[in-house]
């Protein structure tokens, strides 16, 4: 049955012209805009381990609603209708459903590797190969010493990094807890979106997937802002702790920020990140159970019709 999965993933997925086309897109994107960052590491002699860039630049400022945005395109596809009736007699209605949350997997694990090439080939000419912290990651953590790089498309970042990141481990294991955390947040909201796109009309679960990508980036906007002192109103201040506060809760893609976890939560890192796994489980395992007691009661012939 996986055997089978895989070829049609591939076939129907990975080979189609959708993805081809999202992904070059993408890798073209990264390359012109981290350009510029290139060419001025190279003229202040500052280098960049392979593994460090994820955890810092994925979800910097409006990152979670592109990489999580251009995910939900990418599988927004899924189900396949056309077609899909051979695959539903093939495997059952059961084994079809959940056909679709391995597709969503493969395509999240894909996804992010996808993520971690586009770095690396935008910045290969400062990449160091090892799994040491690199001199751009040490100057980082001091906010005296951090500096704006100047992108292309007229934007600019200021590189941010956090010594509470560099005490998790190295800068592979740093990786590896990044990918684990973003896989699980790309992996649920895709199938909460199949689900509900399955479950009721086609469509809804995309609106509600993006709504729920839209809110975590507007509460780290607003959160920034009031950060910064730029917004005052009467009891300012009680909307701000407030904020600050439920900033955490009120996205699940929250638990993917590895980097603002470290920064802004007074929990020990291992236990936040010990949080984020199980919340993520409860979540996967919410949304497959109802996915298995709404799919006995649909006729996936008239959806297909």
């Amino acid at each position: 049955m996986i055997r089978y999965i895989w070829q049609e993933y591939v076939h129907k997925t990975l080979l189609s012209a959708r993805f081809i086309v999202v992904v070059s897109s993408l890798l073209l994107m990264m390359i012109m805009l981290f350009q510029g960052m290139s060419v001025q590491m190279k003229k202040m002699g500052y280098q960049v381990g392979v593994f460090e860039m994820l955890p810092s630049f994925l979800f910097y400022n409006t990152g979670t609603i592109i990489y999580f945005g251009v995910f939900l395109f990418l599988i927004a596809v899924l189900p396949r209708w056309d077609g899909s009736m051979n695959e539903i007699l093939r495997l059952g209605k059961r084994k079809w459903f959940f056909a679709q949350y391995i597709y969503i997997f493969f395509t999240s694990v894909i996804y992010f590797l996808i993520w971690t090439g586009g770095f690396i080939l935008a910045l290969f000419p400062r990449i160091i190969w090892n799994n040491e912290w690199s001199s751009l990651a040490k100057m980082a953590i001091d906010p005296q010493q951090s500096v704006f790089f100047w992108m292309n498309l007229n934007l600019n970042v200021n590189l941010q990094f956090s010594d509470l990141i560099m005490n998790i481990g190295s800068p592979g294991k740093v990786y590896l807890l990044t990918f684990m955390l973003t896989v699980l947040g790309s992996f649920f909201i895709g199938i909460f979106m199949i689900t509900v796109n399955i479950c009721f009309r086609r469509g809804v679960g995309t609106v509600l997937a993006y709504l729920m990508v839209g809110v975590q980036t507007m509460s780290g906007i607003l959160a920034m802002l009031f950060g910064k002192n730029l917004i005052h109103f009467e009891g300012y201040k009680q909307v701000k702790n407030l904020l600050e506060r439920m900033q955490y809760y009120i996205s699940p893609l929250y638990q993917s920020d590895l980097f603002t976890m470290a920064i802004h939560n007074a929990r020990p890192i291992a236990q936040r990140i010990g949080i984020g796994v199980i919340y993520f489980a409860i979540l996967i395992l919410l949304v497959t159970l109802f996915g298995m007691c709404m799919i006995r009661k649909i006729d996936l012939c008239k959806e297909n019709a």
